[in-house]
Formats: structure tokens, sequence, C-alpha cells
């Protein structure tokens, strides 16, 4: 482990305010870019092209400080830690390190997880659960933490997928659900660990932090229950059953709904599909209840939004479906696009489907409203797109491209 990191405040100030897309989810973790005017309609070649950045295997979504891109990618037993050049794609630094895992499956093989920016340092997880803390300069490690060898924990299926979350001063992730180990927190300025509890086991849905009546509380996805944790003490303020008997860990990242304090989660092989929970604090004693469910969206994998009181999300590999939040009801479950990421920006929809076509929409009640599509990069672009401005970065399991919308 490297020695402390020193971080000046006006230094952490001012790279904080430069970070257009600091981590998975965006500025505000909802997959929400900062009000944008898109235009309705692109030119017949779609959203003109500023370069293309070949890169490896991965799933690691894009994220944005200033003049600078960061993601990772993976070549058989070589992990990777990026910076690119944000207006030209060229490579500024390139970290990388040996990892202990490789997918036989090429369509999972390499990095899942989404570095985070805070300060001057990148935080990064590989996938078998190597957490470095990057110079956002350099690229020069500062400290690491090998999670599964640590705590003697199996590497989950196709490998750790849960994105850091940065709270504070501390940086929150599943530790894999080794007795006293299912969340751990360390700290940001050189790595140590600030607590480690529970023993549940994770999902790979990356944690959220919410706000509740005044209190900030870590979201976890369980296998089974998700719980609801102090991220100062790792107290568990309440917890809750989503699912039974889980055979498999690939969750839906959490959504939530502040307007009602409710969270939405969804799986697509328990049959319970979309269900709403309402968080509520009597006093010292927090509770989640289940408020409605929907089985007409049961996702796969790959994230939801939220835009205006709906929902949206891809139900199994060809339909999108949007639920209303209020009610819980179907809004329209529409054929034809395959499964797909999703991004809001102001009152339209950047939809990226599994066969690289990149669509924007304009909802309604009873439609999606796809105003112009045009095919943007290669198959299985799973990594949630970014959208810095009017540009945007999308990756597909080869390579990184910048598109400037109209």
């Amino acid at each position: 482990m490297r020695g402390a990191i020193a971080i000046s405040a006006p230094l952490l100030l001012a790279t904080a305010a430069t970070a257009q897309w600091p981590h998975w989810g965006g500025p505000t973790r909802d997959f929400r870019a900062p009000a944008s005017r898109l235009a309705p309609n692109w030119p017949e070649n779609g959203p003109r092209r500023l370069w293309s950045r070949p890169l490896g295997h991965g799933h690691s979504s894009i994220v944005a400080a200033g003049d600078r891109l960061f993601t990772m990618w993976g070549k058989g037993t070589r992990e990777h830690v990026v910076c690119l050049d944000a207006a030209t794609g060229e490579v500024r630094w390139d970290t990388a390190y040996d990892v202990g895992y490789v997918n036989s499956n090429a369509k999972y093989a390499g990095p899942h997880a989404t570095p985070s920016i805070t300060g001057d340092v990148v935080v990064t997880v590989g996938i078998d659960g190597k957490v470095h803390a990057l110079d956002i300069e350099t690229g020069e490690v500062r400290w690491r933490r090998d999670l599964l060898l640590e705590l003697d924990a199996d590497i989950p299926q196709s490998g750790y997928a849960a994105s850091p979350l940065l709270c504070g001063d501390l940086v929150l992730l599943p530790g894999q659900g080794t007795p006293g180990y299912g969340v751990i927190a360390l700290r940001i300025a050189n790595g140590s660990t600030a607590w480690a509890r529970h023993g549940f086991l994770s999902s790979h849905a990356t944690p959220l932090l919410v706000r509740i009546e005044e209190r900030d509380i870590a979201v976890f996805h369980g296998t089974n229950r998700m719980y609801g944790i102090d991220p100062k003490s790792g107290d568990v303020l309440w917890t809750v059953s989503v699912r039974r008997n889980a055979i498999d860990n690939v969750s839906f990242p959490p959504l939530f709904d502040a307007k009602n304090s409710v969270l939405l989660v969804s799986h697509a092989y328990d049959g319970k599909g979309l269900q709403a929970f309402e968080v509520r604090r009597n006093g010292e004693t927090w509770s989640a209840k289940r408020k409605w469910s929907n089985r007409r969206l049961k996702v796969e994998h790959g994230n939801g939004v939220i835009l205006g009181r709906a929902a949206y999300a891809s139900d199994g590999s060809d339909y999108i479906v949007s639920v209303d939040l209020d009610t819980g009801r179907t809004r329209f479950k529409q054929r034809g696009i395959p499964k797909s990421t999703f991004l809001a920006a102001g009152d339209k929809l950047l939809v990226l489907d599994d066969d690289g076509d990149l669509h924007i929409a304009k909802p309604s009640e009873d439609d999606l409203g796809v105003l112009a599509s045009a095919t943007v990069i290669g198959p299985n672009p799973w990594a949630v797109p970014t959208i810095v401005g009017n540009t945007v970065y999308v990756r597909d399991r080869e390579r990184v491209v910048a598109l400037s919308l109209p």
C-alpha cells in the first residue's frame, strides 16, 4: 500500500467542479444529464463522429473530468485503466496490472465496473476485486487493495462488477459476503479500512447513495435482499426482501424516485418484475415496504432511467417498457428496439440498443416517441453511454466512439 494522498482543498474543489460525469450514473447517479437542448432530428448519416479509439474487452462506462475521460479494459491476464483526451481520444496515460480471472466467454471478458473521480484521484475496481486509487494527472498508483484475496472470497459469477460508491471521505464496496465483510468502507486518503461489516452475499448491482429525510443512505443490493446502510458507521437502517432463492447475481441497479422516497428494482429470472419499495422513518426506526409491483418489466441486465413520472427500461431482449411511478401501471410495452441502456437529457431519452443503434426519443403516455436513429458502434455495447454537453461517448467491447449530437 502506498502512502497517504495529500489532497488540498482548492484542488479538490476545482477538480470536482470540472467532473462533468464523475461516476456510475453521472453527476446525480441516476443517468440524467444536466438539462440539454438536443435537436429532435439528426443528419441522414446520424450524429457526427468526432473520433474513434480501439480498446480491449470490458463493459466499464466512461467518466469525465475537464478535458479527460477515464475507463477500463482488459486483455488476457492484464487489466488497464486508461485516461483519454476528450477532444481527440488520444491516450494520456495507461496503468496496467495483472488479474487472476479471465472469463472464457468473450462477451463477459474484461472489467465491468466504472471508475469514480474524487479530488485528484480516480478510484477503480477490477474484474477480480483489485481496488486502485490512481493519480488523475499521471495514472500513478496511490494505493491498492485486493479485496477478494484479503477477504478470502470467491470471484462472483462473471467477475466483480459493482462500481465504487464515493461518500465523503470513504469509498464503499460490496465485500462479497465473507463473514463480517458483506460491505467494506475504505478511506479514500490511503486505502485503509474504515469499517467492514455484515455477511450478506452481493449482486452485481452498484450501490446507490440516496438522501431520505435529511439522511444519506447507501443502498446495497444483495442477492435476495436490499439494505439501507449508514455510510459513516455501516449500521443497517432497514432491509427488505426483493426475491427468494436467487440462482444468479445479475441485478438491475436500483433507481430512486426522490419525490416519493421509493426505490425501484427489477430482475428477469424471478417472475416479480419491477418492484417499488417505499422507505420511511418513524423516529429512529426505518422501514421499507413494497408499494407496488409490475410483472411486465423484467430487466435481464442493463440500466433504467426516470423521466417525468415514469420509469423506462428494457424487458428481456425486444421490448421497452414505461411504468407509471405513482401507480405501477404499464404505460406502454413497445417492441422493435433490442435490449438497451438509457440516458435522460432534458425532456428526451437517449437509447443505445444491443445492435449498436443510438435513438433519441421524446416519450408520451403511450409511445416511446423515437425521433431519430443511427448505427453508431458495434454489437453488444453494454456500457451505459456518457454525455457531456452535446457530446456522447459510447463503447462496445472493442472501442470508444465520441459523437456530436445536434
